[in-house]
């Protein structure tokens, strides 16, 4: 560990990465801003609604029927735009790991910038399906922990089956993640399909085990740190460790799978 820690590279990747955590932070909280506004605008119009679930369209004035058909207009916008708002937000996340990461791993992988064009396609095409998956498997995780929140802090009961798919659901990010990394590294020096058998040979799979023990402690350097403070300063200690974190995986991973 000390060796790899010592590496201008580690440093070098840990600059793009905490590059990459700052972007997003940015634009996050541009876009987060955006989704709250909307988010209370539909609230705002959602409120005016009971007064006219029973109403008589036969019997009301067209006043109070163009009244209603603005505001469920409104809605509609309101929620086209929350989409948008979130499509977007995702898409452009995408965009920078796709950039920073491509240039982190071909860093890590040649000790120098080298092939980049053909090893970006390479990534492009590891990255994109495993990002998909992500989303999808990052929504349902959140549904349900939403639920088993829910339960525990308003009806102080713990719902061991929610818990139960919440660490399965976590058990296959990780894994997911896990592939996308040591795909990372097969593609640098080899044909993409190649590459892709390769990936699903899980050759050296404790790899994967410690990838997860270093998404528990990021998960505990995060909670806390929040629980300390979530003022700027702490959050950019965070991120700086978590960056230090995720650099020295690549250089593990590239040095036991090369």
């Amino acid at each position: 560990m000390k060796k790899i820690i010592n590496n201008n590279i580690f440093w070098k990747i840990t600059a793009i990465k905490l590059l990459f955590f700052i972007l997003i932070g940015v634009i996050s909280k541009f876009f987060i801003s955006k989704v709250y506004s909307v988010i209370i605008l539909m609230q705002t119009l959602g409120a005016t609604l009971p007064g006219y679930e029973n109403i008589d369209f036969e019997q009301t004035n067209l006043a109070d029927i163009e009244s209603l058909r603005t505001i469920v207009s409104q809605l509609n916008d309101s929620l086209t735009q929350l989409i948008v708002y979130s499509i977007l937000l995702i898409i452009i996340i995408y965009v920078l790991y796709l950039i920073t990461d491509s240039i982190a791993w071909n860093l890590a992988a040649n000790k120098k910038i080298k092939n980049y064009k053909s090893y970006f396609f390479k990534f492009l095409g590891i990255s994109l399906p495993a990002f998909i998956i992500l989303v999808i498997l990052a929504f349902n995780l959140l549904i349900y922990a939403r639920s088993f929140l829910i339960n525990y802090m308003f009806e102080g009961t713990v719902l061991y089956s929610e818990f139960f798919k919440l660490f399965i659901f976590f058990l296959i990010i990780t894994l997911v993640f896990y592939l996308l990394f040591s795909g990372a590294v097969y593609i640098n020096s080899n044909k993409y399909i190649e590459s892709l058998k390769k990936i699903f040979k899980f050759r050296k799979f404790y790899l994967f085990f410690i990838l997860l023990i270093i998404f528990i402690i990021i998960f505990v350097i995060v909670k806390v740190g929040l629980a300390i403070s979530s003022s700027i300063p702490s959050l950019l200690i965070q991120i700086i460790i978590i960056s230090m974190l995720c650099s020295w995986y690549k250089l593990y991973i590239v040095e036991k799978i090369k």
